[in-house]
């Protein structure tokens, strides 16, 4: 008996799927590789660490993009035309 083929069109490959297995492949020698340092020095692991760190600082980062606040106080400047006076070493006295 022999095989009957049912199509002739080529098999696809999705065109990032050898990269994307790569970089998963990748991540995973990562995680074992960081917690087995952990393991080995008793810290925690960097990722737990790193989220536990970037956690309130994305919270905040969301809060203040939402948040509408109300337009601040004027500032004023003032511009001297004239030029300042000539400083001596007598300036930094507060007796005079």
């Amino acid at each position: 008996m022999t095989a009957a083929r049912i199509t002739t069109a080529r098999r696809q490959r999705r065109p990032w799927g050898r990269t994307r297995g790569t970089i998963a492949v990748a991540a995973l020698l990562l995680s074992a590789l960081d917690h087995l340092t952990t393991a080995l020095i008793g810290w925690p692991p960097v990722a737990y660490v790193t989220r536990r760190i970037a956690a309130p600082i994305g919270d905040a980062w969301r809060s203040a993009a939402w948040r509408t606040t109300p337009a601040g106080p004027i500032a004023i400047i003032t511009i001297r035309t004239t030029p300042a006076p000539e400083r001596t070493t007598d300036d930094a006295n507060p007796a005079r």
